[in-house]
């Protein structure tokens, strides 16, 4: 079933329906829940320096003051697996579990060894996919588009394939120049007010027309895209 056939009450709360599906698969996976009707902020590919999972942890008090209100919670995925050699990524990993296991404990959550599995689950179960790349070295980033299919909104560098993509209205684009700055700004005064500003039967209108948006663009980032245009225009022409 087409998202343009869905009322926005049917789009949202097939939304958390498979956020819950996704918690409770992580349940499962790795023995810690969490509240799924939260703000859902998920970083997961390869853990390597360039990549910046740490940035989101660069400032913990302001990290802590914006996901542990009452009134807007939030809950952090962390998930990616570093090269056996790689030294630097494995510090990473231990920085961020130590701050999940203190500052952050009942909000962040680290789900070891990323497969195609786990990929699935928080490619559609997560509001905010998260990727911070040191500028001009992503080369794809692939995971972005996947999120993108099932309406969760990007909050992304121009880098990669979301270099192609112009954000406004549809997710958030971050200056690579500030990163870290630029992450707790548009969590403080866009990204939360959007997502917890509900009408009267309980919907948050702005993140749905956001969603819709993602959802209409996704085809231009799609393999089938791909490979129509490589009949039309290596193999017909």
């Amino acid at each position: 079933m087409s998202s343009n056939s869905l009322s926005d009450d049917e789009l949202w709360h097939h939304h958390v329906q498979v956020k819950h599906q996704t918690m409770e698969y992580i349940r499962r996976r790795t023995g810690f829940g969490y509240d799924a009707n939260a703000l859902v902020i998920t970083w997961a590919r390869r853990i390597a320096s360039y990549k910046q999972a740490n940035a989101l942890f660069a400032d913990l008090p302001k990290l802590v003051s914006l996901v542990k209100n009452a009134q807007r919670p939030v809950q952090i995925l962390i998930a990616g697996k570093a090269h056996v050699f790689d030294l630097e990524a494995k510090q990473i990993i231990q920085s961020i579990v130590r701050a999940m296991q203190n500052e952050l404990s009942g909000s962040a959550l680290y789900i070891p060894n990323l497969d195609m599995e786990l990929d699935a689950n928080l490619t559609r179960g997560s509001d905010i996919w998260l990727n911070t790349p040191e500028y001009g070295k992503e080369a794809c980033g692939t995971s972005g588009m996947k999120a993108l299919a099932n309406g969760v909104l990007n909050v992304t560098v121009a880098d990669g394939w979301a270099a192609e993509v112009k954000w406004d209205g549809i997710g958030w684009q971050l200056d690579h120049t500030r990163v870290v700055a630029h992450i707790y700004e548009l969590l403080e005064k866009e990204i939360l007010p959007k997502f917890y500003t509900r009408d009267a039967d309980g919907l948050p209108k702005e993140w749905i027309a956001m969603m819709r948006k993602s959802l209409q663009l996704a085809p231009q980032f799609s393999a089938e895209r791909m490979m129509r245009e490589y009949r039309e225009q290596v193999y017909e022409s």
